[in-house]
């Protein structure tokens, strides 16, 4: 008991600590993907998409969104240091899919 009890915590310790960091890694990726998506829908409010999603899934995290020049594409980028030296940094290119009815 004296060798198994100590193994088993590290072990469910690991667990733990792997868990939240994948939930952080992919609410930051989704949260780039969201802002992506929502960017290349609303063209002429990309400046304000950013601050749509910026920790909508609790994480604290640097939302940008901006049009690439000369593309027809909307890039979000969502970036965080949460760990000292260690940054996370997500981009998501979105090509630019306006909210049209075409009839022909």
């Amino acid at each position: 008991m004296a060798v198994i009890m100590p193994i088993f915590i590290l072990i469910l310790t690991g667990i733990i600590s792997f868990t939240r960091l994948a939930y952080f890694h992919l609410a930051l990726l989704t949260t780039a993907n969201d802002c992506a998506v929502v960017a290349s829908h609303e063209l002429d409010q990309y400046y304000g998409t950013a601050n749509l999603v910026q920790g909508a899934y609790g994480i604290d995290a640097n939302v940008t969104a901006h049009h690439e020049a000369g593309t027809f594409l909307m890039a979000c980028s969502a970036f965080t240091n949460v760990w000292p030296g260690l940054g996370v940094w997500y981009t998501v290119h979105m090509p630019v899919q306006p909210y049209a009815s075409i009839w022909p």
